[in-house]
Protein backbone atom coordinates (compact mmCIF):
# COMPACT_ATOMS: atom_id res chain seq x y z
CA UNK A 1 0.00 0.00 0.00
CA UNK A 2 1.44 3.10 -1.25
CA UNK A 3 1.07 6.65 -0.05
CA UNK A 4 2.35 9.91 -2.17
CA UNK A 5 2.60 11.86 2.16
CA UNK A 6 4.78 8.59 2.83
CA UNK A 7 6.55 8.80 -0.07
CA UNK A 8 7.80 12.36 0.02
CA UNK A 9 8.63 12.25 3.60
CA UNK A 10 10.79 9.16 3.13
CA UNK A 11 12.42 11.20 0.35
CA UNK A 12 12.64 13.95 2.37
CA UNK A 13 14.55 11.89 5.15
CA UNK A 14 16.74 10.39 2.87
CA UNK A 15 18.12 14.34 2.35
CA UNK A 16 17.70 15.06 6.07
CA UNK A 17 18.82 12.23 7.97
CA UNK A 18 19.78 14.04 10.82
CA UNK A 19 16.39 15.85 11.54
CA UNK A 20 14.51 13.91 14.14
CA UNK A 21 11.56 14.95 14.35
CA UNK A 22 11.02 14.30 10.68
CA UNK A 23 11.73 11.16 11.05
CA UNK A 24 9.67 10.09 13.74
CA UNK A 25 7.09 11.68 11.81
CA UNK A 26 7.52 8.70 8.90
CA UNK A 27 7.69 6.14 11.60
CA UNK A 28 4.02 7.80 13.43
CA UNK A 29 2.40 7.56 9.59
CA UNK A 30 3.80 4.21 8.88
CA UNK A 31 2.78 2.47 12.17
CA UNK A 32 -0.41 4.62 11.66
CA UNK A 33 -0.48 2.48 8.35
CA UNK A 34 0.17 -0.83 9.78
CA UNK A 35 3.45 -0.84 8.10
CA UNK A 36 5.37 -1.35 11.95
CA UNK A 37 8.02 -3.51 10.21
CA UNK A 38 9.32 -0.40 8.16
CA UNK A 39 8.53 2.10 11.31
CA UNK A 40 11.16 0.86 13.38
CA UNK A 41 14.42 1.18 11.71
CA UNK A 42 13.44 4.89 11.56
CA UNK A 43 12.60 5.19 15.02
CA UNK A 44 15.98 2.85 16.02
CA UNK A 45 17.92 5.60 14.04
CA UNK A 46 16.88 8.11 16.53
CA UNK A 47 17.23 6.22 19.58
CA UNK A 48 21.05 5.40 18.70
CA UNK A 49 21.75 9.09 18.84
CA UNK A 50 18.91 10.32 21.57
CA UNK A 51 18.37 7.49 23.95
CA UNK A 52 15.62 9.13 26.06
CA UNK A 53 13.48 10.74 23.35
CA UNK A 54 10.53 9.32 24.74
CA UNK A 55 8.63 9.94 21.63
CA UNK A 56 10.82 7.76 20.00
CA UNK A 57 10.38 5.42 23.20
CA UNK A 58 6.76 5.26 23.10
CA UNK A 59 6.80 4.78 18.98
CA UNK A 60 8.85 1.88 18.85
CA UNK A 61 6.96 0.08 22.00
CA UNK A 62 3.94 0.66 20.00
CA UNK A 63 5.66 -0.82 16.49
CA UNK A 64 6.99 -3.44 18.23
CA UNK A 65 3.65 -4.46 19.88
CA UNK A 66 5.22 -3.51 23.43
CA UNK A 67 2.41 -1.94 25.86
CA UNK A 68 3.20 1.41 27.64
CA UNK A 69 4.17 0.43 31.24
CA UNK A 70 1.91 1.62 33.58
CA UNK A 71 1.96 5.17 34.85
CA UNK A 72 3.81 6.34 38.35
CA UNK A 73 1.50 6.52 41.11
CA UNK A 74 1.53 9.70 42.59
CA UNK A 75 -0.10 10.05 46.01
CA UNK A 76 -1.63 13.35 47.09
CA UNK A 77 0.92 14.88 49.61
CA UNK A 78 -0.58 17.42 52.08
CA UNK A 79 0.44 20.32 54.11
CA UNK A 80 -2.40 20.55 56.75
CA UNK A 81 -3.39 24.51 58.07
CA UNK A 82 -4.95 22.74 61.44
CA UNK A 83 -4.48 21.21 64.71
CA UNK A 84 -6.06 19.85 67.17
CA UNK A 85 -7.88 23.20 68.62
CA UNK A 86 -9.50 23.26 65.54
CA UNK A 87 -11.18 20.56 66.55
CA UNK A 88 -14.06 21.88 68.55
CA UNK A 89 -15.27 20.28 71.47
CA UNK A 90 -14.19 16.29 71.83
CA UNK A 91 -11.71 16.95 74.90
CA UNK A 92 -12.15 13.28 75.83
CA UNK A 93 -11.05 12.47 72.73
CA UNK A 94 -8.09 15.20 72.30
CA UNK A 95 -6.95 13.51 75.50
CA UNK A 96 -6.53 10.35 74.83
CA UNK A 97 -4.53 10.88 71.71
CA UNK A 98 -1.87 13.51 73.31
CA UNK A 99 -1.45 10.85 75.48
CA UNK A 100 -0.49 8.07 72.99
CA UNK A 101 0.09 10.04 69.77
CA UNK A 102 1.49 13.75 70.47
CA UNK A 103 3.13 13.53 73.95
CA UNK A 104 5.55 10.61 73.09
CA UNK A 105 6.55 12.59 70.08
CA UNK A 106 6.94 16.03 71.76
CA UNK A 107 10.39 17.41 72.78
CA UNK A 108 10.60 18.34 76.26
CA UNK A 109 9.31 22.22 75.81
CA UNK A 110 6.08 20.35 74.80
CA UNK A 111 6.41 21.76 71.45
CA UNK A 112 7.93 20.08 67.72
CA UNK A 113 9.04 16.63 67.33
CA UNK A 114 11.48 15.12 69.50
CA UNK A 115 10.61 10.99 69.18
CA UNK A 116 11.26 9.95 65.43
CA UNK A 117 8.71 7.40 65.15
CA UNK A 118 5.77 5.52 67.46
CA UNK A 119 5.44 1.66 67.66
CA UNK A 120 2.85 0.61 65.88
CA UNK A 121 -0.34 2.93 64.71
CA UNK A 122 -3.55 4.48 66.23
CA UNK A 123 -7.26 3.07 65.09
CA UNK A 124 -9.83 5.56 64.95
CA UNK A 125 -12.92 4.24 64.83
CA UNK A 126 -16.45 4.98 64.94
CA UNK A 127 -19.60 5.75 63.04
CA UNK A 128 -19.93 8.08 59.41
CA UNK A 129 -19.48 11.74 59.13
CA UNK A 130 -18.25 12.05 63.17
CA UNK A 131 -14.93 13.59 62.17
CA UNK A 132 -12.06 10.99 61.63
CA UNK A 133 -10.27 12.23 58.57
CA UNK A 134 -10.25 15.75 60.12
CA UNK A 135 -8.90 14.90 63.26
CA UNK A 136 -5.88 12.35 61.23
CA UNK A 137 -5.33 15.26 59.48
CA UNK A 138 -5.41 18.27 62.45
CA UNK A 139 -2.69 15.53 64.12
CA UNK A 140 -0.40 16.16 61.69
CA UNK A 141 -0.92 19.80 61.72
CA UNK A 142 0.05 20.05 65.34
CA UNK A 143 3.56 17.80 65.39
CA UNK A 144 4.39 19.70 62.09
CA UNK A 145 4.11 16.86 59.34
CA UNK A 146 2.97 16.11 56.14
CA UNK A 147 -0.71 14.75 55.40
CA UNK A 148 -1.15 11.47 53.42
CA UNK A 149 -4.71 10.07 53.13
CA UNK A 150 -5.23 6.60 51.08
CA UNK A 151 -8.35 4.44 51.05
CA UNK A 152 -7.43 0.65 51.73
CA UNK A 153 -10.45 -0.33 49.30
CA UNK A 154 -7.85 1.81 46.62
CA UNK A 155 -5.14 0.05 47.75
CA UNK A 156 -7.19 -3.22 47.19
CA UNK A 157 -8.49 -2.81 44.05
CA UNK A 158 -5.05 -1.75 42.38
CA UNK A 159 -3.91 -5.31 43.77
CA UNK A 160 -7.00 -7.56 42.72
CA UNK A 161 -6.77 -5.46 38.86
CA UNK A 162 -3.64 -7.87 38.44
CA UNK A 163 -1.31 -4.43 38.26
CA UNK A 164 2.47 -4.88 39.89
CA UNK A 165 1.46 -3.04 43.21
CA UNK A 166 2.84 -3.87 45.79
CA UNK A 167 2.24 -2.29 49.93
CA UNK A 168 6.21 -2.39 50.20
CA UNK A 169 6.50 0.12 47.31
CA UNK A 170 3.74 2.39 48.54
CA UNK A 171 5.63 2.37 52.28
CA UNK A 172 8.47 3.31 50.14
CA UNK A 173 6.48 6.45 48.65
CA UNK A 174 5.58 7.17 51.85
CA UNK A 175 8.82 7.57 53.57
CA UNK A 176 10.40 9.75 51.17
CA UNK A 177 7.44 12.50 52.83
CA UNK A 178 9.10 11.70 56.32
CA UNK A 179 7.83 13.14 58.72
CA UNK A 180 4.41 12.51 57.36
CA UNK A 181 1.18 10.78 59.27
CA UNK A 182 -0.13 8.18 56.68
CA UNK A 183 -3.72 7.66 57.22
CA UNK A 184 -5.11 5.29 56.29
CA UNK A 185 -9.16 5.29 55.42
CA UNK A 186 -11.08 1.83 55.37
CA UNK A 187 -8.91 -0.59 57.16
CA UNK A 188 -11.26 -2.97 57.39
CA UNK A 189 -11.50 -3.30 53.36
CA UNK A 190 -9.00 -6.06 53.59
CA UNK A 191 -10.23 -7.93 56.34
CA UNK A 192 -9.33 -11.47 56.48
CA UNK A 193 -13.05 -12.46 57.21
CA UNK A 194 -13.99 -11.58 53.59
CA UNK A 195 -10.57 -13.24 52.51
CA UNK A 196 -11.06 -16.04 53.66
CA UNK A 197 -14.60 -16.60 51.59
CA UNK A 198 -13.86 -14.64 48.57
CA UNK A 199 -9.85 -13.10 47.00
CA UNK A 200 -6.90 -15.26 48.33
CA UNK A 201 -5.00 -11.58 47.52
CA UNK A 202 -6.67 -9.93 50.44
CA UNK A 203 -5.24 -12.23 52.61
CA UNK A 204 -1.71 -11.19 50.75
CA UNK A 205 -2.55 -7.44 51.36
CA UNK A 206 -3.30 -8.33 55.08
CA UNK A 207 0.04 -10.01 55.73
CA UNK A 208 2.03 -6.84 53.80
CA UNK A 209 0.47 -4.52 55.51
CA UNK A 210 1.01 -6.16 58.86
CA UNK A 211 4.57 -6.42 57.58
CA UNK A 212 5.48 -3.25 56.09
CA UNK A 213 4.61 -1.57 59.32
CA UNK A 214 5.23 -4.03 62.02
CA UNK A 215 8.88 -4.76 60.83
CA UNK A 216 9.85 -2.05 58.11
CA UNK A 217 12.02 1.05 59.08
CA UNK A 218 9.07 3.60 59.04
CA UNK A 219 11.25 6.40 60.86
CA UNK A 220 9.57 9.49 60.48
CA UNK A 221 6.26 7.94 59.38
CA UNK A 222 3.12 8.05 62.01
CA UNK A 223 0.56 5.77 61.24
CA UNK A 224 -3.00 6.17 61.75
CA UNK A 225 -5.83 3.98 60.12
CA UNK A 226 -9.83 4.54 60.01
CA UNK A 227 -13.45 2.43 59.98
CA UNK A 228 -16.77 2.80 60.14
CA UNK A 229 -16.71 -0.84 60.30
CA UNK A 230 -14.48 -2.80 63.81
CA UNK A 231 -16.57 -5.14 64.25
CA UNK A 232 -14.93 -6.67 60.20
CA UNK A 233 -11.35 -5.22 60.66
CA UNK A 234 -9.04 -8.15 60.45
CA UNK A 235 -7.61 -9.02 63.72
CA UNK A 236 -4.29 -9.86 62.39
CA UNK A 237 -3.98 -5.86 61.65
CA UNK A 238 -4.70 -5.72 66.03
CA UNK A 239 -1.82 -7.58 67.02
CA UNK A 240 0.91 -5.29 68.93
CA UNK A 241 2.65 -3.77 66.58
CA UNK A 242 0.39 -2.85 64.09
CA UNK A 243 -2.80 -1.15 65.48
CA UNK A 244 -2.99 -2.34 68.24
CA UNK A 245 -4.03 1.11 70.05
CA UNK A 246 -7.93 2.42 68.91
CA UNK A 247 -9.88 5.40 69.89
CA UNK A 248 -13.64 5.62 69.16
CA UNK A 249 -14.69 8.59 67.51
CA UNK A 250 -18.65 9.23 68.27
CA UNK A 251 -20.77 11.69 67.44
CA UNK A 252 -20.38 15.47 68.68
CA UNK A 253 -20.28 15.71 72.48
CA UNK A 254 -22.33 18.66 73.56
CA UNK A 255 -19.35 21.44 73.19
CA UNK A 256 -19.14 20.15 70.09
CA UNK A 257 -22.82 20.24 69.04
CA UNK A 258 -22.97 23.57 70.47
CA UNK A 259 -19.92 25.17 68.26
CA UNK A 260 -21.49 23.35 65.56
CA UNK A 261 -25.22 24.31 65.65
CA UNK A 262 -23.82 28.17 66.66
CA UNK A 263 -21.71 28.43 63.05
CA UNK A 264 -24.30 26.94 60.55
CA UNK A 265 -27.28 29.25 62.40
CA UNK A 266 -24.75 32.21 62.59
CA UNK A 267 -25.43 32.28 58.36
CA UNK A 268 -28.61 33.62 58.75
CA UNK A 269 -31.46 35.36 60.20
CA UNK A 270 -32.89 33.44 63.38
CA UNK A 271 -35.48 34.48 66.10
CA UNK A 272 -36.32 33.40 68.84
CA UNK A 273 -34.34 29.51 69.40
CA UNK A 274 -33.43 28.48 72.09
CA UNK A 275 -29.67 27.17 71.42
CA UNK A 276 -29.34 25.11 74.58
CA UNK A 277 -32.30 23.64 74.37
CA UNK A 278 -31.54 22.98 70.42
CA UNK A 279 -28.09 21.27 71.41
CA UNK A 280 -30.24 18.79 74.25
CA UNK A 281 -32.12 17.36 72.02
CA UNK A 282 -29.20 16.65 68.98
CA UNK A 283 -27.40 14.32 71.24
CA UNK A 284 -26.01 11.15 69.18
CA UNK A 285 -26.41 13.20 65.79
CA UNK A 286 -23.52 13.12 63.99
CA UNK A 287 -22.06 16.13 62.06
CA UNK A 288 -23.64 15.47 59.06
CA UNK A 289 -27.08 14.63 60.39
CA UNK A 290 -26.45 18.19 62.53
CA UNK A 291 -25.72 20.26 59.13
CA UNK A 292 -29.08 18.41 57.54
CA UNK A 293 -30.85 19.29 60.36
CA UNK A 294 -30.63 23.09 59.93
CA UNK A 295 -30.77 23.15 55.92
CA UNK A 296 -34.25 21.67 56.91
CA UNK A 297 -35.31 24.21 59.29
CA UNK A 298 -33.30 26.83 56.69
CA UNK A 299 -35.63 25.12 53.58
CA UNK A 300 -38.85 25.32 55.78
CA UNK A 301 -38.50 28.89 56.87
CA UNK A 302 -37.87 29.57 53.19
CA UNK A 303 -41.03 28.11 52.48
CA UNK A 304 -42.82 29.65 55.34
CA UNK A 305 -41.19 33.43 53.29
CA UNK A 306 -42.94 32.15 49.65
CA UNK A 307 -46.34 31.62 51.01
CA UNK A 308 -46.71 34.39 53.78
CA UNK A 309 -45.18 36.82 51.40
CA UNK A 310 -42.99 38.16 53.91
CA UNK A 311 -39.48 37.14 54.68
CA UNK A 312 -39.02 34.87 57.65
CA UNK A 313 -36.63 34.33 59.89
CA UNK A 314 -35.57 30.51 60.94
CA UNK A 315 -37.58 29.75 63.70
CA UNK A 316 -38.43 26.87 66.34
CA UNK A 317 -41.60 26.52 64.80
CA UNK A 318 -39.03 25.53 61.94
CA UNK A 319 -36.95 23.02 63.61
CA UNK A 320 -39.65 21.49 65.19
CA UNK A 321 -40.66 20.25 61.23
CA UNK A 322 -36.87 19.63 60.79
CA UNK A 323 -36.79 17.09 63.43
CA UNK A 324 -39.68 15.13 62.51
CA UNK A 325 -37.80 14.26 58.99
CA UNK A 326 -33.77 14.28 60.35
CA UNK A 327 -33.15 11.93 63.10
CA UNK A 328 -29.62 10.45 64.24
CA UNK A 329 -28.15 8.25 61.19
CA UNK A 330 -26.03 5.83 63.20
CA UNK A 331 -28.84 4.06 64.57
CA UNK A 332 -28.11 0.93 62.90
CA UNK A 333 -23.65 1.10 63.77
CA UNK A 334 -25.09 1.62 67.59
CA UNK A 335 -26.69 -1.22 67.24
CA UNK A 336 -23.98 -3.21 66.05
CA UNK A 337 -21.25 -1.91 68.46
CA UNK A 338 -23.50 -2.89 71.22
CA UNK A 339 -23.02 -6.25 70.35
CA UNK A 340 -19.09 -5.67 69.55
CA UNK A 341 -18.83 -4.02 73.18
CA UNK A 342 -20.70 -7.21 74.46
CA UNK A 343 -18.64 -9.81 72.47
CA UNK A 344 -15.35 -8.49 71.83
CA UNK A 345 -14.38 -5.96 74.57
CA UNK A 346 -12.40 -8.65 77.15
CA UNK A 347 -9.12 -6.76 76.39
CA UNK A 348 -10.50 -3.46 76.96
CA UNK A 349 -9.88 -1.79 73.89
CA UNK A 350 -13.64 -0.65 73.37
CA UNK A 351 -13.74 0.76 76.50
CA UNK A 352 -14.67 4.28 75.48
CA UNK A 353 -17.18 2.94 73.34
CA UNK A 354 -18.58 1.12 76.23
CA UNK A 355 -18.82 4.84 78.50
CA UNK A 356 -20.27 6.14 75.59
CA UNK A 357 -23.27 3.70 75.48
CA UNK A 358 -23.97 3.63 79.13
CA UNK A 359 -24.00 7.42 79.43
CA UNK A 360 -26.12 7.99 76.93
CA UNK A 361 -28.30 4.86 77.15
CA UNK A 362 -31.55 6.59 77.03
CA UNK A 363 -30.65 8.16 73.57
CA UNK A 364 -29.70 5.13 72.22
CA UNK A 365 -32.05 2.85 72.73
CA UNK A 366 -33.99 5.32 70.99
CA UNK A 367 -31.67 5.80 68.72
CA UNK A 368 -31.66 2.39 67.93
CA UNK A 369 -35.39 1.85 67.85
Amino acid sequence: MTSPLIDSLTAAVRAAPEDRPLRLHLAELLIAQGRSGEAVPHVDVVLASDPTNAHALSLMRTGLGVPEPPAEVVWEVETPTTTLADVEGMQDVKDRLAEVFLDPLRGADGVGLSGKSLPGGILLYGPPNCGKAFIARSLAGDVGASFMSVSLADLRARYTEGSPFSLYSFFEAVRKNAPVVLFLEDVDAISLKHSLTVHDEWTVLNNQLYSAIRFDNNEGVFLLASTDRPWDVSQYLRKPGCFDQSIAILPPDEPARRAILTRYLAKHHVEGIDIDFLVRKTRAYTVADLEELVDCAIHFAMIHSETSGTPQAVAWQHFVTAFKLVKPGAGRWFALARTLVERDNHAGQYDDLATYLKINKQVIDWVVR
